[in-house]
């Protein structure tokens, strides 16, 4: 269950508005499902077992409607960004090169985590405001005129969240960002609880996670998992320690808030 919660965000560039116009295109029309099967037929990538019935439903999910989450204080919406393909890329990535790694020998073998990715907003009229764009959004997405005319209205299309220019320094400089990540075992009592947090997540924090792993990389190499490779930041830096030294250097701190009753290592 990860959640997502900004503060003082201003908005950002027409060029991300531009990037998701072209992205749900893609995943409406079949575009990007066809892509990815023949990732899938290429790589020979096995499907993962099937989780057990005995696996309980505990993480939230919003569906249509928002959902309030009182330990954020925030109404939830269902985060549609790409973090739910890099989280499941990541697990894929690892299945496939199980066998050149000690550690994740047994991985393929394991079900995929059940997922849900949300975002936070302060009220409820915020949440069905969302809900209105994204509508218009998604419907206009559709279609190839719809395209043209989200990309020639950014700004009009996302009530000014995207516009020319971007924000400002002093913008950007009272922006910040905070994840939730709760991982919950059978029951609600069983659950780790991951916070990661650090200044304006698109043009503040994001550079700084690259520097990040850039410094990661030139004096820890030999605490990377693999030798080589194309791959995506989780599977590549998940395990190494130094990683979220690097990053706390930078402003981007993970911090465990408690573990529940759960038994497992942290």
């Amino acid at each position: 269950e990860i959640i997502h919660t900004f503060d003082g965000v201003a908005g950002g560039n027409p060029t991300t508005f531009h990037a998701a116009v072209d992205g749900f295109h893609a995943s409406i029309t079949g575009e990007l499902k066809k892509s990815r099967a023949n990732v899938h037929k290429i790589l020979n990538i096995p499907k993962p077992p099937k989780p057990p019935s005995s696996w309980p439903h505990l993480a939230i999910s919003p569906n249509v409607k928002p959902i309030y989450h009182e330990g954020t204080d925030t109404h939830l919406l269902k985060f549609v960004g790409a973090d739910a393909a890099c989280i499941l890329a990541t697990d894929r990535y690892l299945r496939h090169r199980s066998c050149d790694v000690e550690q994740y020998a047994t991985y393929k073998d394991q079900p995929h985590p059940r997922l849900t990715l949300s975002f936070g907003v302060p009220s409820s009229s915020i949440a069905y405001k969302f809900l209105s764009y994204g509508g218009i959004f998604s419907f206009l997405a559709r279609y190839k005129w719809g395209c043209d005319m989200l990309h020639g209205n950014p700004e009009l299309f996302s009530n000014g969240l995207f516009r020319k220019g971007g924000p400002t320094d002093e913008e950007l400089a009272q922006g910040s960002f905070k994840t939730y990540c709760n991982a919950y075992g059978m029951t609600k009592d069983q659950v780790v609880t991951v916070t990661c947090e650090g200044p304006e997540p698109g043009y503040i924090a994001t550079p700084k996670m690259i520097v990040a792993l850039a410094m990661t990389i030139l004096h820890h190499r030999d605490s990377l998992p693999f030798g080589g490779g194309v791959m995506v930041p989780g599977a590549a830096f998940g395990d190494c320690e130094e990683v979220y030294t690097s990053l706390k250097h930078e402003g981007i701190a993970f911090e465990v808030q408690n573990n529940g009753d759960a038994d497992v290592k942290v």
